[in-house]
């Protein structure tokens, strides 16, 4: 897949892949039908059926992401390597005060992203931030006292969109070194598997 293909085109690459192995199993099924395996029948259309499930669920997905960042840039990019994300958690003080605390991810971040709690004793490098049903990117450092994004206005609002709570898990995932999308767990590819 060249870089000039759209992230709708690959979902779209996939489901049909999928769709030809639901074909294939249907066509395995008729096959076993036909010599009389009939529990064989059974295991093949469960299988179909889980298939065709993941395929609506994807399509779902794709909505979504569309709908959550229509600013973003559709041309596909490399997958982020293995441990390119972090999860952190909703807190009843970032709810109460509009915060997004970092906590223990220091080493997530680039060293010269963080700054003073004072911006006049110095702000760190900003990192953008493309967040899910926020349609402005959010461009922010990270007070280093603190471990939370300074640019906090955003998320009142991204708590409110997607009805977040005390303890719900949000996930912060890299793009490249100063670039990351945040979005809620609940958006998350890994509830496929689930």
């Amino acid at each position: 897949m060249t870089s000039k293909d759209t992230l709708t085109e690959a979902f779209d690459l996939l489901i049909s892949a999928m769709n030809q192995y639901i074909q294939k199993l249907n066509h395995q099924g008729g096959e076993m039908f036909t010599k009389g395996n009939y529990s064989k029948v059974e295991d093949i259309k469960d299988k179909a059926e889980r298939i065709t499930t993941l395929v609506d669920q994807l399509k779902t997905i794709e909505t979504q992401w569309i709908q959550l960042f229509p600013h973003l840039d559709r041309t596909v990019k490399p997958i982020p390597k293995i441990g390119s994300r972090i999860v952190v958690l909703v807190t009843k003080g970032g709810l109460t005060h509009s915060y997004l605390g970092v906590g223990k991810h220091r080493k997530f971040f680039p060293s010269d992203s963080f700054g003073s709690s004072n911006k006049s004793k110095g702000m760190g490098k900003a990192l953008c931030l493309h967040v899910a049903g926020i349609e402005k990117d959010i461009m922010t450092d990270i007070v280093r006292d603190k471990m939370f994004f300074r640019q906090r206005a955003w998320c009142g609002q991204f708590f409110k969109i997607h009805g977040l709570k005390a303890g719900d898990k949000i996930i912060i995932e890299k793009i490249n070194e100063y670039e990351f999308i945040v979005f809620p767990s609940i958006l998350s590819f890994d509830k496929l598997s689930e």
